[in-house]
């Protein structure tokens, strides 16, 4: 289950499975900007899902994890709403290339992603 609790103002704090998740709106929008909004923690959501299973390809690898990171590009509509998503995989030079199509095979399951109703494509960068 997942309970809301209003705290003031345009907070709402959120419980899940034990965990406190705060939430507010930003200034311009009546909010104090005491935490990320909604939305930002939805986009949030889609990050960490990606990179914690970027993680989880390296663990089963045996690979390093360090210098791997992801960002999200989402393109948006003019009402808001997005519309497409690039999630870019960045990886080290000395990444491994005979691991590179398994981590964005990998990353492409996270469960957050399958959730979602804008096309979305995963790729590779080596920084």
């Amino acid at each position: 289950m997942i309970k809301t609790k209003f705290t003031g103002n345009k907070k709402v704090d959120v419980e899940v499975n034990g965990f406190t998740v705060h939430t507010d709106l930003p200034l311009d929008a009546g909010g104090d900007n005491s935490a990320p909004n909604p939305f930002d923690l939805f986009l949030s959501s889609f990050a960490a899902c990606n990179a914690i299973f970027a993680l989880l390809y390296t663990e089963k690898a045996k690979i390093s994890k360090d210098g791997i990171s992801i960002i999200i590009e989402p393109q948006f509509a003019k009402d808001g709403c997005v519309t497409s998503a690039k999630v870019v995989v960045n990886v080290p030079k000395d990444f491994p290339k005979e691991h590179e199509k398994g981590l964005v095979t990998m990353v492409e399951h996270c469960k957050v992603g399958k959730h979602l109703n804008f096309p979305h494509e995963v790729v590779l960068i080596r920084k």
